[in-house]
């Protein structure tokens, strides 16, 4: 069947939030973010290696030392300890997986 042309295919979309009705709004260019820098998006060295820290091992980040809690698709799955742009992992040992 075809979908009738609104001339502004790719600036719109529908947007879905928990207690509200679905509404078309503009499309938000994730580039502009400030953050943007730190996706894997735009430099593949920022990738998030879950089985690497699932493992225990620790990896290279860059930021204010202290404590971070480690999400991934909006999951919290552990903390890891930032100092000096090495984030010590702090996944219980007893879950860690084997090499």
């Amino acid at each position: 069947r075809d979908v009738p042309s609104s001339g502004q295919e790719g600036s719109k979309c529908i947007l879905q939030l928990r207690g509200v009705r679905p509404f078309f709004s503009d499309k938000y260019d994730i580039c502009k973010h400030k953050n943007y820098r730190y996706l894997s998006d735009y430099d593949k060295k920022n990738r998030f290696d879950i089985e690497k820290y699932l493992r225990g091992e620790t990896f290279h980040y860059e930021g204010e030392n202290g404590w971070y809690l480690i999400s991934v698709d909006g999951y919290s799955i552990g903390w890891g300890k930032l100092t000096n742009g090495t984030m010590k992992n702090h996944y219980p040992k007893g879950l860690r997986k084997q090499k």
